[in-house]
């Protein structure tokens, strides 16, 4: 029993992997196909996969490629979280490869050269491939080394522990945008000098008085003293 269409995969594979040529997406629509039946026994999509002459092609991808956007799947159930990393552990698997690459690596498999030689693969139409077929390939192929492998339990947390830090991120990003930013003080504010305390308010008890001048003697005033000169009677 399928989960989705081709045309989500596609546009699921479009928005992990930006900027994706046509032939690549549609090769990989095919290989979630191809993992989905290997890791589940059962297929992700109903749409038929065919033997086109430039490999394994899914019409309904093929044919949707231009009117599709990037948009993450949405899938139903207990595991449709764990079938949405399936199908990135394709993407992630594959993607990188050039066209022509994919192209070789898909026509070298069995699925589509026993269909191609049963049937006459043209440009854009071919014989179908059964998907009996594809799932024997590649089940057993599942432990080797350089097939994609199946996200288990440490990948879902993982991505949680991704998810709570960016969340954490945004909260954070959001305190800064809408709350008051933190300045320094400026000088002659509270705080500003170092005679304040760490609150900002100056302590009249820790401030010490400056001596004045010493007071004058005999307590007569400097000013009005009279001084007598020897030649005064």
């Amino acid at each position: 029993m399928s989960i989705t269409t081709a045309p989500a995969v596609l546009a699921h594979i479009k928005s992990v992997h930006p900027g994706i040529d046509k032939t690549r997406a549609v090769l990989l629509v095919h290989y979630a196909q191809a993992w989905a039946l290997a890791w589940r026994g059962e297929p992700l999509f109903d749409e038929p996969v065919e033997a086109w002459e430039h490999g394994p092609a899914v019409p309904a991808a093929h044919h949707a490629f231009s009117t599709t956007l990037p948009r993450r799947i949405r899938l139903t159930g207990p595991d449709a979280e764990d079938r949405r990393r399936e199908i990135e552990a394709v993407v992630a698997h594959y993607g990188d490869m050039t066209a022509s690459a994919l192209v070789a690596l898909a026509k070298s498999e069995s699925p589509w050269a026993e269909a191609a030689a049963a049937g006459v693969p043209a440009f854009a139409s071919g014989p179908e491939i059964p998907l009996a077929a594809i799932r024997d390939f590649h089940a057993a192929r599942i432990t080797d080394a350089d097939s994609p492998q199946r996200p288990g339990p440490e990948a879902a947390a993982a991505e949680e522990e991704k998810r709570r830090a960016r969340a954490l991120r945004e909260q954070l990003t959001a305190r800064f945008e809408t709350g008051l930013p933190l300045r320094p003080s400026s000088p002659g504010a509270p705080g500003a000098s170092g005679a304040s305390d760490p609150h900002g308010a100056s302590d009249p008890r820790s401030r010490s008085e400056a001596p004045g001048p010493p007071e004058p003697s005999g307590g007569s005033d400097a000013h009005s003293s009279v001084i007598h000169r020897p030649d005064q009677g």
